[in-house]
C-alpha cells in the first residue's frame, strides 16, 4: 500500500506525527514522547504510548480517524527502521492490551473480531519474515539426511561436490549440505536430489545384487543463532541382507598390488552411480530397467520373469533382437542364454513354468549368477549407450 492510498479493511490509526501540534497538550506532549521512543528504536513503549493518546477520548480518535496511514502502513514501517539498525521485533506491538477501563468500541461484531485475527496474524507474520530478513543468507544452511541399511551398501565414503550442494554417503547415513538461498529458489532441488540418490543406489545394486532400504529424507534448517528447524516424513519398511562376496589381492615379489577386487568393484560402483544419477531422471527406459532389476532382487520367487523384462525393453526400445544386439554390443550367445535360462529351463523362478511337462526344480546359485551378470551387462551397456548419446556420438 503507498502512502497516498486510502486504507481498506482496517481501522485507521489515529496517532500521527501532527498530534505535537494538537492543542490539547496531554497529546501534543505523549505524542513528541512516543515519536522520541519511535526514533530511538523503543518500539514497544512507542506503541503503549500510542495506546495511551487513543485512551485520552474517544472524541479525539474520532476527530483523527481519517489519517491516511494504517495499522499494516506503520507496522510495515517500523520493520523497515528495525531492519535498517539491524533489529528485528519479537512482539506485535499491537497485540499489546489496552487499559482495560478504555473502551473506544462499545462492542465488536463478530466480523470485527474476525478481522482483529487476521490482521493480527499477518503482523505476525511479517515480524517472523522481517526476523529472518536480518540473517545473513551465507550463514543459513539446509541439510538434507537420509538413512539406509545395509549401512556398508558403499562400502567405503563417497562425496559428491556441486555448485549448489555437497552430499556425503558413509556408514548408514547421507547427508546433503545446501545453501538455504539456493534450496529456497529451487523448490523442487529436494526432489530431484531425492530421485538421484535412489539412482546411485540403484546403480550399486546392479553390481552387488543386495537388497536395500532407504529411509525418505528429514530436512533441517539450521539458523546462525543455533536455531533448528525439522521436518521429518517417514514410513515403515523392511530390507533383507543376503551373504557377501570374498575379496582378493594379486600381488607381485615386490609387494606391489597388481589386482584388488575390492578397489575395483568400489571405483565401479561409483562410476556406475554416477551415471545411473545423470541419466535416471531424463530416460524413462532406464528407470524401467532398473526397476526390474531391484524387483528381481526382492522378489527373488519369481527373479527371472524380472530379469528377462530387461531384455523384452531393451529389444522394443530399439526394434528387435538384431538391432538390439547391435546398438548394445550384446553377443548373440548371451542373447540366446538368458532367454534359455528365463524361458526353456524347467525352474520354479523362470517365466513359463506353467508349461513344463516334468517337476519343476529350483535355479542353481550357477543359472541366477549368470542370467544376473548378462541382465546386468545389457544395463550397463545401456547406460554406455546414452553416455555416447549424450557426447555426440549417438541418437537415444
Amino acid at each position: 500500500m503507498s502512502g497516498t492510498e486510502d486504507p481498506t479493511g482496517e481501522h485507521k490509526v489515529g496517532i500521527t506525527n501532527a498530534q505535537e501540534n494538537n492543542p490539547d497538550r496531554r497529546i501534543a506532549d505523549l505524542t513528541a514522547e512516543m515519536n522520541a521512543r519511535f526514533q530511538a528504536g523503543e518500539y514497544l513503549d512507542a506503541a503503549r504510548i500510542a495506546f495511551s493518546i487513543t485512551g485520552l477520548g474517544k472524541d479525539e480518535l474520532r476527530q483523527t480517524m481519517n489519517a491516511k496511514k494504517s495499522v499494516r502502513q506503520i507496522a510495515e514501517e517500523m520493520n523497515a527502521e528495525a531492519k535498517r539498525k539491524g533489529m528485528h521485533l519479537d512482539r506485535d506491538p499491537w497485540s499489546i492490551p489496552a487499559d482495560p477501563n478504555f473502551d473506544v468500541f462499545d462492542r465488536l461484531t463478530p466480523e470485527e473480531e474476525a478481522l482483529t485475527a487476521q490482521l493480527r496474524s499477518e503482523r505476525f507474520a511479517r515480524a517472523e519474515a522481517a526476523k529472518h530478513a536480518t540473517e545473513p543468507a551465507s550463514a543459513v544452511a539446509v541439510v538434507l539426511e537420509w538413512r539406509f541399511s545395509p549401512a556398508d551398501y558403499f562400502e567405503e565414503p563417497v562425496t559428491i561436490s556441486r555448485d549448489d550442494y555437497t552430499m556425503t554417503i558413509d556408514n548408514g547415513k547421507v547427508e546433503a549440505r545446501i545453501a538455504s538461498a539456493a534450496c529456497d529458489a529451487n523448490p523442487s532441488m529436494r526432489a530431484v536430489l531425492d530421485e538421484g540418490l535412489n539412482g546411485r543406489f540403484l546403480g550399486v545394486q546392479l553390481l552387488s545384487h543386495r537388497p536395500y532400504e532407504l529411509s525418505k529424507l528429514t530436512m533441517t534448517r539450521l539458523h546462525p543463532d543455533g536455531r533448528r528447524e525439522f521436518f521429518m516424513e517417514t514410513e515403515p519398511g523392511h530390507f533383507r541382507i543376503t551373504g557377501g562376496s570374498v575379496d582378493f589381492q594379486v600381488i607381485d615379489k615386490n609387494e606391489n598390488v597388481l589386482s584388488d577386487s575390492r578397489r575395483d568393484r568400489i571405483d565401479k560402483k561409483k562410476r556406475l552411480a554416477e551415471l545411473v544419477c545423470t541419466y535416471l531422471a531424463s530416460d524413462g527406459l532406464l528407470g524401467a530397467l532398473l526397476k526390474s532389476y531391484k524387483t528381481g532382487v526382492d522378489d527373488p520367487d519369481n527373479e527371472l520373469v524380472h530379469l528377462y523384462e530387461i531384455r523384452e525393453a531393451l529389444s522394443t526400445k530399439f526394434g528387435g533382437e538384431s538391432a538390439t544386439r547391435s546398438a548394445l554390443s550384446v553377443s548373440s550367445s548371451d542373447w540366446s542364454r538368458l532367454g534359455q535360462l528365463c524361458n526353456d529351463e524347467p525352474v520354479r523362478q523362470g517365466r513359463h513354468r506353467g508349461k513344463s511337462a516334468g517337476a519343476l526344480r529350483e535355479a542353481t546359485k550357477t543359472e541366477l549368477a549368470e542370467a544376473r551378470g548378462i541382465a546386468r551387462a545389457m544395463v550397463e551397456a545401456y547406460l554406455q549407450y546414452l553416455e555416447k548419446a549424450a557426447a555426440g556420438a549417438g541418437t537415444p
